[in-house]
């Protein structure tokens, strides 16, 4: 059984102290919904793992990459993941760079996904008008 102290009621709802100092609706939480939520670590639907710190959520791998330079992050300063994969916050696989630079990565990543993925272009077609109201239509080449 967890002894806590008992606080009243306010309404119909029963507090008692929480190990945080703050008030608690059951006896055998040890913290209150907003200490709980300030001290928890998670991750969001696309991958990026949330960490606390100073009172505000932080994104992990830009601490990661402020802890292995041994400053803070300048703001125009973007941690990249190299192998793409949100999840993957070793310091190895962390690059920083601008913002410039880091638009520019994903656009030649884009560009080299499309090279290898996508089919080939269809060989243009070159329309030829050769009269008021009709066309015939030749390949390019000839």
């Amino acid at each position: 059984m967890i002894h806590r102290a008992y606080l009243g009621m306010r309404g119909r709802r029963q507090y008692w102290q929480g190990d945080c100092g703050h008030a608690v609706t059951q006896p055998r939480y040890r913290r209150c919904a907003n200490c709980r939520r300030a001290t928890a670590r998670y991750r969001t639907a696309n991958g990026y793992e949330y960490v606390p710190g100073g009172g505000n959520k932080l994104l992990a791998h830009r601490v990661l990459a402020e802890q292995a330079l041994g400053r803070p992050l300048r703001p125009h300063e973007v941690v990249h993941h190299i192998n793409c994969d949100s999840r993957d916050n070793r310091p190895e696989n962390l690059l920083i760079c601008t913002q410039g630079f880091h638009r520019y990565l994903h656009e030649q990543m884009a560009r080299a996904w499309a090279r290898l993925v996508l089919p080939p272009a269809p060989e243009p077609q070159l329309r030829l008008f050769t009269g008021r109201y009709h066309s015939r239509v030749r390949n390019a080449g000839t």
